[in-house]
């Protein structure tokens, strides 16, 4: 059960193809222009043989307990660095799985082998279905690999279950933005943020950003608060502190979000801040307000 980078063999540097071991331990002979699945550590060792694409191989792993509980045996998926992906685990059951204590585990280590996150997958009682679990690990784009692991439990009686493992591109996580401030009119200035995708593209999701006003063009201080922070049409606040100070707010589908910013109490010079879930910190043009 794992997952493995796909790359192409170099017509270049092996005009005549290659005989190399495959992630599974098989010597497999590969011809100039064919695609083989990899570990990172392989490529890096055959850099020039190797030209990296974008898709990944999908394992399984069939469980059938005949009679009992299985423990799953840990597999390591590797060549993940510097990737932004979520885990995708689907589990496809024949028979019956106790829903108490059957899991599934996700474990992100670096590559000096330290343990980074744990996260569990609590399965209820599937019978003759399937269903997907997604895992976002806070530490996935830190991490060089993950171990799969867990244990699952006999319920009624026997069953058979297929495990498969994917990583799949987060669409909402949103790795940048841009804002488009109004004109002033009846002491509202309406405020456009549009969250971007990592090719810079609008986001096709619904993102979570944390916002805040500053006074300050790095937005190193939180301003006093404004009359008012309300959104306008696109986007909600899932989340305010007490004097509006700190917002956390979710996009549209498509990655919109407007916000009317209100200040009656005369001319005011604020800096609308945006922190992305990667902690990146993007800092608006001035949103003057007149006297």
């Amino acid at each position: 059960m794992g997952l493995r980078k796909s790359y192409t063999v170099n017509s270049v540097n092996a005009s005549s193809g290659i005989t190399t071991r495959n992630f599974d331990g098989t010597i497999e002979t590969v011809s100039a222009g064919g695609t083989i699945y990899l570990d990172s550590d392989d490529v890096s060792a055959n850099s020039i043989y190797f030209t990296e694409n974008s898709t990944w191989k999908t394992l399984t792993a069939d469980v059938d307990n005949g009679s009992g509980d299985v423990t799953l045996t840990s597999k390591t998926i590797k060549g993940i660095a510097n990737t932004e992906y979520v885990v995708k685990i689907n589990t496809d059951i024949s028979g019956n799985m106790n829903v108490d204590t059957s899991t599934i585990t996700v474990k992100a280590y670096s590559s000096a082998d330290v343990l980074l996150e744990t996260r569990t997958v609590y399965l209820p009682t599937l019978n003759a279905t399937d269903r997907d679990d997604y895992v976002n690990l806070s530490s996935l784009l830190g991490a060089s690999y993950i171990v799969i692991g867990g244990t699952m439990k006999e319920a009624a009686g026997d069953y058979e279950a297929t495990i498969t493992v994917s990583l799949e591109s987060m669409d909402e996580i949103p790795a940048g933005c841009t804002f488009t401030i109004g004109t002033e009119a009846a002491n509202v200035i309406n405020l456009g943020i549009q969250l971007l995708a990592s090719d810079g593209s609008a986001l096709s999701g619904r993102g979570i950003i944390d916002f805040y006003l500053s006074d300050d063009a790095f937005g190193d201080t939180v301003a006093s608060a404004a009359e008012g922070l309300a959104i306008g049409t696109d986007g909600s606040i899932i989340f305010a502190d007490s004097s509006l100070n700190s917002l956390k707010i979710i996009s549209e589908d498509d990655g919109d979000i407007d916000i009317n910013i209100t200040e009656s109490t005369g001319a005011d010079v604020y800096y609308a801040v945006v922190i992305l879930p990667n902690r990146k910190k993007i800092v608006s043009d001035k949103i003057v307000f007149a006297a």
